[in-house]
């Protein structure tokens, strides 16, 4: 069971969620940390698989860029109906199942605007944001690694990073 979901666009956001994966996976294993990209295998229905592992995870990261904001409501840059914006999909079931949701605001992102997002995740503008810098990799892990220890999410027989 993934303890941990990486939420993400697929366009700029992807190279971040990619590192976060690598990073955590290193501290907590593989097995707690849910990246879509990499924990569907081939072949498995991906809307199955993440509504299941939004069931059982207990923190979601939302990776925020500084163009997210501007593609909600799109799939590959055209628009969409909200059933099939899945980064919007799946903040809205995490928030539901009210699992811990943080957004990581990437380099030269600002803080969200509840006016500019749907209802369904406008509450996301509400909560305390962490960042994640290309320039400050490891301290912004290594503010992560403490959030997600004020959730008791701590790895088992692994020490923290740094």
């Amino acid at each position: 069971m993934a303890r941990i979901f990486l939420c993400y666009r697929s366009g700029d956001d992807a190279y971040a969620a990619a590192l976060l994966d690598e990073k955590l996976s290193n501290v907590f294993g593989v097995d707690d940390i849910f990246r879509a990209s990499r924990s569907i295998r081939p072949g498995e229905s991906y809307t199955s698989v993440i509504m299941q592992a939004l069931k059982q995870c207990e923190t979601m990261l939302v990776i925020i860029g500084p163009r997210w904001v501007d593609s909600i409501g799109t799939v590959e840059g055209l628009p969409a109906p909200a059933d099939q914006d899945w980064v919007r999909i799946e903040i809205s079931t995490a928030l539901e199942n009210q699992a811990n949701v943080i957004p990581l605001l990437l380099s030269r992102t600002s803080r969200l605007d509840p006016r500019r997002l749907p209802s369904d995740i406008a509450d996301l503008a509400y909560r305390q944001y962490l960042t994640f810098d290309h320039r400050n990799v490891d301290r912004d892990f290594n503010q992560i690694f403490a959030a997600l220890g004020n959730y008791q999410l701590q790895p088992e027989a692994v020490k923290p990073p740094g």
